[in-house]
C-alpha cells in the first residue's frame, strides 16, 4: 500500500475492506467517522455504516496512515 494523504484515500481503502469483507453487495455506505486517533496519530479511526443482505452493519477500522494498511477491521453491530 501506500502512504495515506486524505480522507478520500481513506475512503477508498475501507471500501476495498469492506469488498473483501462482505463482497460487492454493499449498498447506502455512509462513513459515520473518520477522525485520528489521540493516542495513535497516525492511526485513522473509521465507522462505516452501509447495508448488506437487507440488514444495517457498522463496521470500525484503524487506517495506518504511513502504509495505507488496515491492521484492525471488525462488525460493531448488525440489525
Amino acid at each position: 500500500m501506500r502512504k495515506v494523504k486524505d480522507q478520500e484515500d481513506i475512503k477508498m481503502i475501507a471500501k476495498q475492506v469492506l469488498t473483501a469483507m462482505y463482497g460487492n453487495d454493499i449498498d447506502d455506505l455512509r462513513f459515520r467517522i473518520i477522525e485520528r486517533f489521540t493516542m495513535k496519530p497516525y492511526v485513522w479511526d473509521v465507522a462505516v455504516d452501509f447495508r448488506y443482505d437487507n440488514q444495517d452493519i457498522t463496521v470500525d477500522l484503524e487506517v495506518d496512515e504511513l502504509t495505507g494498511r488496515v491492521p484492525y477491521a471488525r462488525e460493531i453491530i448488525r440489525w
